[in-house]
């Protein structure tokens, strides 16, 4: 029996730019990186039948991972604003979830974390994308998706075998890009992002998918 690790896709440019709005309210936190990573995030059961696709939001705002995948955040429970009902009943974010499903046979009916986020620069040297390292989540199945780029370099999404293997992957994520990667089995990390010019903001938008089979 074979399994796909990884799976890297394009939505239409023109679904990520519907969404790029929706990413200049999302708030900041109280949690160790809410001051410049800015989220939103929503459980959502997902119906795909005969062509039609619905997102229902299941209105959980308390996410929590084990210390076994995050050591720099593990174990807390972190409390977040759930996503915007527009966003979640967007053509794109069905289209996104239609991709999503396919590509991790998730079947007709699932349930999925989905991700909203944000990461600006701090100030003029590199912010981590991720301040954990290079980890796993703890889930199956795990989508980045691009949705825009302002004024940074950097950013890459790197993917490795273990955690201490050389990465095998870089890849910007550009609006509309999907990598989707098997969670269980392979690593992932992000480039730090620098801003092109210092005097102007900067930053990279993304959704993230997770799911369990």
């Amino acid at each position: 029996m074979t399994n796909t690790l990884l799976q890297v896709t394009k939505i239409s440019e023109t679904y990520a730019d519907s969404l790029k709005p929706s990413f200049n309210n999302l708030p900041e936190t109280d949690h160790a990186d809410g001051k410049y990573r800015l989220r939103k995030y929503s459980r959502v059961f997902v119906s795909i039948k005969t062509g039609i696709t619905s997102v229902s939001d299941l209105k959980v705002k308390e996410f929590t991972q084990s210390s076994k995948y995050n050591k720099h955040q593990g174990d807390v429970q972190r409390e977040f604003v759930n996503i915007d009902s527009d966003t979640l009943n967007s053509a794109a974010m069905r289209a996104m979830a239609g991709v999503f499903r396919d590509a991790c046979n998730l079947g007709e009916r699932f349930t999925m974390d989905i991700h909203q986020m944000r990461a600006k620069c701090k100030g003029g040297g590199a912010t981590q994308l991720a301040p954990e390292g290079w980890h796993q989540d703890g889930y199956d199945c795990l989508a980045i998706t691009g949705v825009h780029r302002s004024n940074i370099v950097g950013g890459e999404v790197l993917l490795a075998t273990s955690k201490t293997e050389e990465p095998f992957m870089k890849a910007v994520v550009g609006a509309g890009t999907m990598v989707i990667i098997d969670d269980s089995v392979l690593w992932h990390n992000g480039r730090s992002i620098q801003p092109v010019d210092e005097k102007e903001p900067a930053w990279m938008d993304v959704f993230i998918f997770t799911a369990r089979k």
